[in-house]
Order: structure tokens, then C-alpha cells, then sequence
């Protein structure tokens, strides 16, 4: 099943969730375009799929402030050198310095 929001295409892969963004590729462009209907599809499918990119760190940044304004990751040596985000559990800013 294959279903369009706003000319995002998705192909609906599980019977109750994860969804493959079908014919988009990811650009600084296509994200501002389509912000809202990649979020909207991402609260409608838990779990997106976009096949055949070939993205940026950069780019890989501004795709992720679609479902937020992101944060400084707290591992340090862990961190892209062009690009610092933040993906954790943990609510101490401060740990793992080293």
C-alpha cells in the first residue's frame, strides 16, 4: 500500500508500523519542502525508511531537526567533528568527558 502526504510518498511496509519514503532524495531543498510531511509520516509510521541516500553529516544534522532542535552530545570522543548531536538516555550532560 503505498499512500502520498503532501508529495511524500510512502510505502507502508508492516501491518502497524514503518513506512519507506518512496522517490525523494534528501537535500537541503527537499527538507525544507517537505519538514512537514516527512514528520507527519514519521508520527503515522514510527519508523521510516529512505532507501539510497547518500547524505552529508551536514545534511544527515538538518534532516534530524525535523523532529527537533538538537543538543551538543555529551561524549565527547563521540562527536562528529562537523556536526555535534545529541542521542542519549542519559540526562548528565557532564559524564563520559574523556
Amino acid at each position: 500500500m503505498c499512500l502520498s502526504t503532501k508529495t511524500v510518498n510512502i510505502e507502508r511496509l508492516a501491518p502497524s508500523f514503518v513506512g519507506r519514503i518512496v522517490d525523494l532524495e534528501l537535500t537541503e531543498e527537499t527538507i525544507r519542502t517537505h519538514r512537514r510531511a516527512i514528520n507527519e509520516a514519521y508520527l503515522a509510521h514510527k519508523v521510516l525508511i529512505f532507501p539510497g541516500q547518500n547524505i552529508t553529516p551536514r545534511l544527515f544534522a538538518e534532516f534530524g531537526k525535523i523532529f527537533g532542535e538538537p543538543k551538543i552530545y555529551h561524549v565527547i570522543k563521540l562527536r562528529h567533528p562537523d556536526e555535534s548531536t545529541f542521542i542519549s538516555n542519559q540526562e548528565e550532560t557532564g559524564r563520559n568527558q574523556k
